[in-house]
Formats: C-alpha cells, sequence, structure tokens
C-alpha cells in the first residue's frame, strides 16, 4: 500500500502532493492529488475532505480550477482528490465519454468487460482510506487526523457524477463520514429521464429486474434518502445548483427529487439554487468556500 510521491509543490503555505500506487480493489495503477495544509506542515494532525469528480475529469481538476487551496490552508482541512475511474491499456474503455474509462460512476460493476476493474465504490470507500491512513496517517510523519485506529477523521463532497458519488457513499456509510456536500449531482439516475443514470447502471450492474431492484437502487442517492432507517445520523447535506445548468434543464440532474427524498424522511438538507450558474468549474469556484467551511464545522 505503499505510495509514489511524483511531485510536491507549494501552495498558500502547504503542499500539493501528486501521488500514485498499486491499487488491488481496481487492480491497475491509481493516481490522486493530496493538499497538506500549512497546520499539518508544522507538525499538527489534521482532517481529511475526500472531493469526487465528474464525468471526463481526472484527479487534477478539482485541484487546478476549484480555487479550494486558499480557504483550506486557511481552516486546516486536507483535501484528497483520487481519479474518476481505474485507467490503463489493460482496462476496458468506451468510445462515448459518459461512460468507461475517466466515468466510473463510483460503483462496484458486475457486467463484463468492466467487472474485473470498475471497482471505484469499493477503492473509495475501504482502499483509499487505508493507503491514506498506511502513509500519511502512521508513523513519526503523521499529519492526518484519525477518529479511530484505521478510520480517518473525514467528510467528502464531489461534483456531478462525482456528486452522485459523494452522496451515496455518505448515504451508505454515516458512520465513517463527518459530513456530505454536493455542486449539481446526479441525484436520480434509476429514474428513465437521467440518460447518463441509464447508461452507467444497465452497462455496469445490468438491466435485469433483480439487478435494478437491488443493485441501481444502491447507487440512487433520491432512494437511499427515501428509504433510510437511521436519518437521525444524517449531519446537514449542502447542495448547490445551478440555475443554468443545461444538464438540471435535461433531466440529468434531478436535484428535486434529492430535496423531496429528504423533506419525506425528515433529513436534513440545504438545497440551494444559484441564479445565473451553470455546471462549470466556475460554478464551483463561487461556493467552493462555503462547502469547505460546512464540512469544517463537522471535522473540527
Amino acid at each position: 500500500m505503499s505510495v509514489t510521491i511524483k511531485s510536491t509543490s507549494k501552495c498558500f503555505g502547504g503542499l500539493i502532493l501528486e501521488c500514485t500506487h498499486t491499487a488491488s480493489t481496481v487492480q491497475c495503477q491509481m493516481n490522486f492529488h493530496i493538499y497538506k495544509p500549512p497546520k499539518a506542515c508544522l507538525g499538527e494532525k489534521v482532517p481529511i475532505v475526500v472531493f469526487l469528480s465528474g464525468l471526463t475529469c481526472n484527479d487534477t481538476n478539482f485541484i487546478f480550477k476549484a480555487g479550494a487551496m486558499s480557504i483550506a490552508s486557511q481552516l486546516g482541512l486536507a483535501l484528497v482528490c483520487p481519479d474518476t475511474s481505474p485507467r490503463g491499456s489493460d482496462v476496458a474503455s468506451s468510445d462515448s465519454w459518459d461512460f468507461g474509462q475517466g466515468a466510473g460512476f463510483y460503483l462496484n460493476a458486475t457486467q463484463e468487460p468492466w467487472a474485473k476493474h470498475f471497482r471505484m465504490y469499493d477503492y473509495i470507500v475501504k482502499e483509499l482510506p487505508s493507503v491514506l491512513i498506511e502513509n500519511f496517517a502512521k508513523g513519526e510523519n503523521a499529519w492526518l487526523l484519525l477518529d479511530k485506529e484505521d478510520q480517518l477523521r473525514q467528510s467528502i463532497f464531489g461534483h456531478s457524477m462525482g456528486g452522485l458519488g459523494a452522496l451515496v457513499v455518505y448515504l451508505r456509510n454515516l458512520e465513517l463520514y463527518h459530513s456530505c456536500s454536493a455542486f449539481a449531482p446526479i441525484s436520480n439516475p434509476t429514474d428513465a429521464e437521467c440518460a447518463w443514470g441509464q447508461k452507467a447502471l444497465k452497462g455496469y450492474l445490468g438491466d435485469s429486474e433483480e439487478a435494478r431492484s437491488t443493485l441501481w437502487v444502491q447507487h440512487d442517492p433520491s432512494v437511499l434518502l427515501s428509504n433510510l432507517t437511521n436519518v437521525s445520523l444524517v449531519k446537514e447535506i449542502l447542495v448547490d445548483q445551478g440555475s443554468e445548468d443545461k444538464f438540471l434543464h435535461s433531466k440529468q440532474l434531478q436535484v428535486d427529487k434529492l430535496e423531496s427524498a429528504a423533506k419525506k424522511v425528515g433529513a436534513s438538507l440545504t438545497l440551494r439554487m444559484q441564479e445565473g450558474y451553470d455546471h462549470s468549474y466556475y460554478f464551483i469556484q463561487s461556493f467552493v468556500k462555503d462547502h469547505l467551511e460546512h464540512h469544517a464545522k463537522f471535522l473540527n
């Protein structure tokens, strides 16, 4: 589980580490970027926030485009940005931009040829935290904060497909994450009008009645939330959505379904419709401060 640090760059008094490691869950090399804030560079242990990126993205997009390090440095938060899928010449691929490499949907595929490598749910929930603990939370130079010996003090958020992933991971593992938020998440992928969701769920998980009733629903935030029994464990979920997001208008996102599910079970969720904003990283830049402050409130 050792990590190779490919590059180190100073940023707002902290360090951005470009990392790679051999991942057993997805059976390939995986890259991630991690931000070590100034507080950690001075010897203090800090909590971490995981960011999951959207379709066509990799581990660099949020780090390069979101403008998050200035805020993370002030709040004393580490950030980790994993890739969106397994990659490599021996990993199954597709000609579609919204399926295959760069579009792993943070699930464990059951269908061929995807099942061998596309196990991003297990990678995010199980392997990545273990790798971070082993390399950055143990030993003399440890700087990541643990809740207990084998559990990071962590929160999670994401954008679009990554917002879907963050919500699913959080709602299925409330004991592992202190908080969750999302930018323009794919909120109801099992709905027939959500073309992204239909394509991914059919392709990765199969289209049988059994797959739809047992596997698909495990990757739909609106369904998970509406069926949640331990609602008291849900910390306030923050969701931002741009009113001029073309994917909102084409029914890919359906954040209203997420809001309705939260109201149905009495879960704490704040949906903010941001007037005039689209689906881009300019939208993320504009509100990332609010999201990191949201997580700091629960982590510190």
